[in-house]
């Protein structure tokens, strides 16, 4: 009944013999485990992307803004709470911003229009090369600032224009860089708050971002400037970066949990495929286990030689999968997501979703060969020799 040397070399020549049923049923489990990883493997590496966007983005330390504002001329700041923000103790800089929907040639777009503080350069992640003097060209309004995915579907770059309908016309400005943003799929356009203003005639504002001097009470300075938000009489959202970090992060989960389930929903497939195919395995191969257990196996051996088959099957599966699910969790990043949203990301290969998916593999394959086994062991060897 011992597993080793003999039984266990008759266990893989067993496996060897019967490829060509369990073949499909291997073939289905590999496919659903590769894409267990693949969409881990995307899910993972948005992720981690997101957080390092959100890390560069959130780059002050409290934001006031409007709620749910659209870019419409009444979804403004009230007049002076900037000023008076400024005045509070325990603030280093507020940045200034406003969000407005504007018409481009490709339909419209939403314009950011910003009065930079010394933290705003770091809140912008460039991708490639960035036009020369960046900062202090943006400043001038010679030139504005495209998110990625508005370049990726325009078919943009650094040096090319982009025209955007102003109260005087058709205006070109040409792009002095492309940021990486995850806000929004239809992409973004950046500019100096004051050439906003100077051609649209609006100095609203629509979000404050708050840097805190070092030292300061975080607690206390946020308190403050929601007391003084409160003063006048508006609904005015003030909020923490970390706030802001942590809600995005749970939207984000709480958008691919449906993934889990699909998964999941894969696998009993591939689970029912391979227990089907083990039990017409079984009942091919009565004959050859009532042999076995006629010349001494008992039953505990064959189940053991049946266990150890199906394992064989579920970590060739598994080991199958991973190469497999890393090919479609690159396609899923630098093809689908990138057609389809203009995101790009870093591909990160989480090392939880490759050994889990040769775990989950193997272990569907052996609750697959539990019931076969069991039906191979109760049944008497005399009955199938007589049944041949």
């Amino acid at each position: 009944g011992r597993l080793g040397g003999p039984p266990g070399l008759l266990a893989a020549r067993g496996v060897g013999a019967s490829i060509a049923r369990t073949g499909v049923a291997v073939a289905a489990l590999t496919v659903a485990v590769s894409a267990t990883v693949g969409v881990g493997t995307m899910i993972d590496s948005f992720r981690g992307s997101l957080i390092d966007w959100l890390g560069t983005t959130l780059s002050s330390d409290l934001y006031v803004s409007v709620p749910q504002g659209n870019g419409q001329p009444g979804d403004t700041l009230p007049a002076g709470l900037a000023a008076a923000v400024a005045r509070l103790d325990g603030v280093a800089e507020v940045s200034q911003g406003r969000r407005a929907r504007v018409t481009e040639r490709g339909g419209s777009t939403v314009l950011l229009a910003l009065q930079s503080s010394s933290r705003s350069p770091r809140g912008f992640r460039f991708l490639g090369d960035t036009a020369p003097d960046l900062w202090a060209r943006l400043e001038a309004g010679e030139l504005v600032l495209v998110s990625e995915p508005f370049a990726y579907h325009r078919r943009l770059g650094v040096g090319d224009r982009v025209e955007l309908f102003t109260p005087q016309g058709w205006r070109e400005l040409p792009i002095g860089g492309v940021f990486r943003d995850y806000g929004s799929d239809s992409g973004m356009v950046a500019m100096a708050r004051g050439t906003y203003a100077a051609i649209w005639g609006d100095s609203g504002v629509s979000t404050l971002g708050i840097a805190l001097r070092p030292g300061a009470d975080p607690g206390r300075v946020y308190a403050a400037v929601r007391d003084l938000a409160e003063s006048f009489g508006e609904p005015l959202t003030v909020s923490r970066s970390g706030e802001i970090r942590e809600l995005s992060l749970a939207i984000f989960d709480r958008t691919f949990a449906i993934t889990r389930v699909l998964r999941i929903l894969a696998l009993g497939v591939a689970f029912v495929g391979v227990l089907s195919a083990l039990m017409s395995l079984q009942l091919e191969r009565r004959r050859e286990h009532a042999v076995l257990r006629a010349t001494g196996l008992t039953r505990g051996g064959l189940v053991a030689l049946a266990l150890t088959q199906t394992s064989i099957l579920g970590l060739a599966a598994g080991l199958l999968a991973i190469p497999l699910g890393l090919l479609m969790g690159d396609l899923l990043i630098h093809a689908v997501n990138l057609r389809s949203f203009g995101w790009s990301m870093e591909l990160r290969v989480p090392l939880d979703a490759v050994g889990g998916g040769v775990l989950l593999a193997w272990a569907a394959a052996l609750l697959a060969g539990v019931y076969p086994a069991i039906l191979a062991a109760r049944t008497a060897p005399a009955e199938a020799l007589r049944a041949e």
